[in-house]
C-alpha cells in the first residue's frame, strides 16, 4: 500500500468507493426516472464490485 500512496494511486476499493458516492450524488440530484434506473443499476454493480474485491483482500 505504501507504494501505491507514494505514486499519488489509491487501491482499486478505495477508487470504487469513490466512484460509488460520486454516481449517489448523481442519483440523489437526477429528476429522469430511466436515468435513475441507469443509475441505480450502476451503483448496485459498483457496490458488487467492491464488495467482491474486499472479500478477497
Amino acid at each position: 500500500m505504501k507504494i501505491l500512496k507514494d505514486a499519488n494511486c489509491v487501491p482499486p476499493a478505495v477508487e470504487i468507493m469513490q466512484q460509488i458516492e460520486a454516481k449517489k450524488n448523481e442519483f440523489s440530484n437526477c429528476t429522469d426516472s430511466e436515468l435513475k434506473d441507469k443509475l441505480g443499476k450502476e451503483i448496485r454493480s459498483l457496490e458488487l464490485k467492491r464488495n467482491l474485491l474486499l472479500e478477497n483482500q
